[in-house]
């Protein structure tokens, strides 16, 4: 016996998702969502369009890491897709803090005007600097540099860390 939520089709096709399971998932107006038949039956993921860039993104960090030696993660608005340098693996859900930054596209270096912003939940790792990754309105993720130790990141690390984010961002958007 199944114990799902039972949910009507509408005549347009539509089905309501009921809130509680939206926002177990961290699913919001407006997200888009990929949707795939299996095993008769339909199934709804949330679509990460920065997953298709997946392996250009872990040479990015993978170079960045080797010319820097400055950790250094990529997450969407609710997790982790990849990080070099720093223990955290795929699928970590970041922290709220870091998740305001990227969705509200905010911008962040560390300072002393700065509060900290930890990176990922029962992980003590904070980010140095936080380079969202948007296109158009689409809030898609962020970039984040590792902190290590008191070390500011550098301007020259910072233009590299853009540089990547608007390659990605562009890509994405031709996707």
């Amino acid at each position: 016996m199944k114990t799902g939520i039972i949910r009507r089709i509408d005549d347009l096709g539509r089905v309501v998702i009921p809130k509680e399971i939206r926002k177990s998932l961290r699913m919001n107006e407006g997200d888009p969502l990929e949707i795939s038949i299996a095993n008769n039956g339909v199934f709804l993921e949330r679509y990460v369009p920065m997953y298709e860039f997946k392996i250009q993104a872990k040479i990015f960090l993978k170079t960045f890491y080797n010319q820097f030696k400055v950790p250094v993660a990529l997450c969407d608005r609710y997790e982790i897709i990849a990080a070099q340098g720093v223990p955290i693996p795929p699928n970590t859900r970041i922290t709220d803090s870091l998740e305001f930054h990227v969705n509200e596209s905010i911008e962040y270096i560390h300072g002393a005007e700065n509060a900290a912003v930890p990176i990922v939940f029962e992980m003590d790792f904070l980010a140095n600097a936080i380079i969202p990754i948007a296109t158009g309105t689409d809030k898609l993720g962020g970039l984040i540099l590792v902190r290590q130790g008191e070390e500011l990141p550098t301007s020259e690390q910072l233009q590299c860390a853009k540089f990547f984010v608007k390659l990605l961002a562009d890509q994405i958007a031709l996707d």
